[in-house]
């Protein structure tokens, strides 16, 4: 028995330890382009992001136009670096209105989303946005089936549990007759496992396809959902399972003791559920999937008990003269159950907190109002376990009949509200989880892609009528338009037969277009429609026809105008950063399973195989997984900010790296500003030479002949065969080459040059100049303080443009887009639609000193650390030979190496993969 447990435990602790985190529900936060964007031309590709990875074979895209028809496109396919992006590279796309319609299915708990959104090429457009919905309706199939899988599992894993826990202490091998109708049960209930795992089966088919369930199923699609899917792995293992036990259930007909190796598989069944949960798609898998397993032990254990309860209690009560034997059930079943209930509540409070997390999302959610359901029946079954637990079982022991009546009613009772519980529960499983509905909400409520309200409301006076125009939300493109038609004592008018409204525009010749309103009731004609298609001035006549009277014709000169610009989509979700108290809940919970656990254990002792002591055990186990987690994660508790202290390196440290085609290896920058030149010489590695020059240098260019430019604060110099010359005076803090021209920047003021120089306005001359970097269509970018300009002419006028926030430092992505870094997170700006993506996070929350993208993926310096960033999160990169390493500087050296910089050090790495480094230590010589 001992041995099978251990079997258990180790099983769950394998699976454990493979699992990898995401969030619940695949939902599209960011696209490109963003939700109402106007382009000028056509993209020349289409990226969807996505919060968790993508079932490949399952997840898509289209593009359709303005009539909704679906456009010839090259297939949209998962990005082979990210699985949680989505790109397509259409052909050149006329100007028009298209349509972006996505459904994809995720890879961690199997759930499909779908959604849409909006752009144009060439002509502005308002009032549509991203369309996805989070609290899309309940899928009651997809609730039923859930349901009827926690019956089933219940019937089986529970009567079984009944049978070691309950039955065998009480009546041993001495009541044949109930034992066969004990093992009829728990064979309803192993048929059932096998039925509701088709349905399952059938059920994600339909949400990776989109078909309704019982639609017929394609060959390949079936080979795929079971083959290819993490669904389809565990559903093999599930079944494979489920037959051993059935195996194992027929031995058991003749040697009882088989017993406990089907609940051991039972429990392994119930692990291939939890592992495909939301408990696996969330950020801390581990613990989470292993509280959701101990949850769903505990409660098929109670309700699959209750049923089987219910099932002896009328050949008890026929075959037994007395109470007492009924009244020892009660004494077994309640002792368990108390544990198990303790083991509901502890599990699923802290289930609760994972999932919810505010009150907001308790009230507000469907999945906090089936939470809610849930607690509501399970407070009247935990009182009448109390009742057998106190009453019932006493009366029984005192030889009151009177209460074996009672116990049959109180069961039936428990179990109608226990299967209530499961269907709240069905129904949770079925839809997304609150906190990651609440979230992405409250993301899009706070950054939405629609513009405000310019509501136009209008009022004229006509023929006894009072005639109200009211169009929202104002701006050019679709409208809704209200009529509100009353007498001058404002009295609704009901019944006119006919309203036209008739557009013109009195700026252009673009002929007339008419609308006919509804009748809404209590006066008001609506209808929606794209007529105001330009800004500037309209006529919209207004003609109202009435039984038995006159026509009433009115004009309307409303003044329409262009919406606002889209703002930057919502936030990046970060599975990257911890949940707030993260480590609070999980060591409170650890403990009190511990405590717990270890306390029925300590009173069990000498009955550890009893039902109360196993469950116990799990408690245990599951109590150590969360209070391990938590104290790992417990240094985050007092201070979320996770940002090193302040690093200040020697002032002989290198802290630049300066790449120029005439040498091999950088050139490099020390904390003192002085210059060290490589020296290739037949040693292993090269050495640095100290480059004499009598003022701190900021800044370093190396063209190709070998020329040094050093930016000082006293002006620009250079240094042509061995010396050095004063190009000007002006202070210099950073220098640049691009076009030809080389900027030399310093506060207030830019010179370009080299061969003929030329002072240059700068936008903010009381600000620092930073990075001047070249775009994808070879404009130019500068950092000024903190905001940025744009130049098409090479620094000869400048053009704002808005970040989204305070800009630390810039680059450039593979596209040629700016990369603005921030104390909020890295931002992307599309060059080709003036548009901000989202935030990516900061990396544990360190402010970011380099930033470089290298082979696709984002590679930074911040902290002292180097982070690249692969499928969404920041990872320290691990470098050879790199301990006590401070980072300092990152670089590329066309045309395609990756250059590492620590300063505490004095070493540099490289590499031409980012996957094998090479070190190489700055050995300084002598001027």
């Amino acid at each position: 028995m001992l041995r099978r447990l251990l079997i258990l435990i180790g099983i769950i602790g394998v699976a454990l330890g493979v699992a990898s985190s995401a969030q619940a529900h695949a939902n599209l936060y960011h696209s490109n382009p963003v939700a109402n964007a106007v382009l000028e031309v056509s993209p020349p590709e289409i990226r969807l992001w996505f919060t968790e990875s993508l079932e490949a074979d399952f997840s898509s895209f289209s593009l359709r136009d303005r009539d909704g028809i679906v456009i010839e496109t090259p297939p949209s396919q998962l990005d082979s670096s990210d699985s949680q992006q989505l790109f397509m590279r259409p052909d050149r796309l006329p100007d028009g209105l298209y349509t972006v319609s996505w459904r994809v299915v995720s890879a961690a708990d199997g759930h499909q989303t779908r959604g849409s959104f909006v752009f144009t090429i060439g002509e502005p457009i308002v009032g549509i946005g991203a369309t996805t919905s989070h609290n899309e309706p309940i899928p009651t199939d997809s609730a039923t089936i859930r349901w009827l899988n926690l019956i089933s599992l219940a019937l089986l894993i529970g009567s079984v549990g009944f049978w070691l826990f309950v039955w065998q202490p009480v009546f041993g091998d001495s009541q044949p007759a109930v034992e066969n109708r004990m093992r009829k049960l728990i064979w309803v209930g192993w048929w059932l496992v096998g039925w509701t795992s088709l349905l399952l089966l059938l059920l994600q088919i339909a949400q990776a396809t989109g078909h309704a369930i019982f639609s017929p199923i394609h060959q390949t699609v079936l080979d795929q959902v079971v083959t290819q899917t993490r669904f389809g792995r565990l559903w093999l293992a599930r079944n494979g399972l489920w037959v051993l036990v059935g195996v194992i259930l027929l031995l058991a007909k003749h040697d009882r003791r088989f017993y406990w190796n089907a609940l051991v598989l039972g429990g392994v069944v119930l692990l291939t559920q939890s592992l495909f949960s939301h408990a696996s798609a969330a950020q801390k898998q581990t613990e989470a999937v292993a509280a959701d397993w101990l949850h769903l032990w505990v409660s098929t254990l109670w309700v699959g008990g209750l049923v089987q309860f219910i099932n002896v209690v009328g050949p008890v009560r026929r075959e037994s003269n007395g109470t007492d034997q009924l009244g020892k059930l009660v004494g077994y079943f309640s002792n368990m159950a108390r544990v198990t209930v303790m083991g509901l509540i502890i599990t699923g409070t802290y289930a609760a907190w994972l999932q919810v997390g505010s009150l907001d999302g308790f009230l507000d959610t469907q999945y906090g109002q089936a939470l809610l359901v849930k607690l509501l029946l399970l407070l009247p079954l935990l009182g009448i376990a109390g009742i057998n637990l106190i009453l019932t079982q006493r009366g029984l022991q005192q030889g009151q009949k009177i209460w074996a009546g009672r116990l049959q009613g109180l069961i039936g009772f428990e179990i109608t509200l226990a299967c209530g519980i499961l269907i709240a529960v069905g129904v949770m499983t079925a839809i997304a989880p609150a906190r990651g509905v609440i979230e992405l909400r409250d993301a899009q409520v706070a950054v939405s892609s629609e513009p405000p309200p310019d509501q136009i409301v209008e009022t004229q006076i006509a023929d006894g009528l009072s005639i109200q125009l009211d169009i929202r939300p104002g701006y050019v493109g679709q409208n809704t338009f209200t009529v509100l038609l009353t007498n001058l004592s404002g009295k609704p008018i009901e019944d006119a037969s006919l309203i036209r409204l008739r557009f013109e525009n009195q700026s252009e010749n673009l002929g007339q277009s008419e609308l006919r309103p509804t009748h809404r009731g209590d006066g008001a004609y609506t209808i929606v429609g794209s007529n105001l298609s330009t800004p500037g001035a309209w006529q919209i006549r207004l003609s109202v026809q009435r039984p038995d009277e006159f026509d009433t014709v009115v004009d309307f000169n409303p003044q329409v105008s262009l919406p606002p610009a889209p703002l930057p989509p919502p936030p990046l979700p970060d599975d990257s950063t911890p949940l707030p108290y993260q480590s609070v809940a999980s060591l409170l919970t650890g403990l009190i399973a511990l405590g717990f656990g270890g306390l029925v254990i300590g009173q069990n002792r000498r009955q550890w195989r009893r039902g109360e002591g196993l469950v116990a055990g799990g408690l245990i186990m599951v109590g150590a997984i969360l209070l391990v987690s938590g104290a790992i994660g417990s240094a985050g508790i007092a201070e979320p900010s996770t940002k090193a202290a302040a690093f200040n390196p020697a002032p002989s440290a290198p802290v630049r790296m300066i790449f120029t085609s005439s040498a091999t290896y950088p050139y490099l920058l020390t904390a003192d500003g002085v210059i060290l030149r490589p020296i290739e010489s037949d040693a292993a590695e090269p050495e640095w030479q100290t480059v004499p020059l009598d003022t701190p240098v900021n800044d370093l260019y190396v063209d190709p002949k070998g020329v040094l430019w050093a930016a000082t604060d006293k002006g620009l110099r250079v240094n042509r065969d061995g010396n050095w010359e004063t190009v000007d005076d002006v202070p210099s803090q950073v220098l640049e080459m691009t076009h030809g021209y080389l900027f030399s920047m310093g506060m207030g003021e830019i010179m370009r040059g080299p061969d003929h120089w030329m002072l240059l306005d700068v936008p903010l001359p009381d600000q620092p100049t930073g990075d001047l970097v070249m775009m994808g269509n070879h404009t130019h970018i500068l950092q000024n303080g903190d905001q940025l300009f744009q130049t098409p002419d090479l620094g000869l006028g400048w053009k704002p443009i808005n970040a989204p926030a305070p800009v630390k430092l810039t680059w450039l992505d593979e596209d040629g887009n700016l990369i603005a870094v921030t104390e909020q997170g890295v931002y992307r700006w599309n060059y080709a639609d003036g548009t901000w993506s989202e935030p990516l996070p900061l990396p544990e929350n360190q402010s970011i000193d380099v930033i470089r993208q290298f082979n696709g993926r984002f590679y930074v310096v911040a902290g002292g650390k180097f982070y690249g960033r692969a499928s969404g999160v920041w990872q320290v990169v691990e470098l050879p030979d790199a301990t006590n390493a401070y980072f300092y500087g990152l670089g590329m050296q066309y045309p395609g190496t990756l250059w590492v910089l620590d300063s505490s050090g004095a070493a540099l790495w490289s590499s031409t993969d980012a996957e094998t480094w090479t070190k190489i230590e700055v050995i300084q010589l002598a001027p």
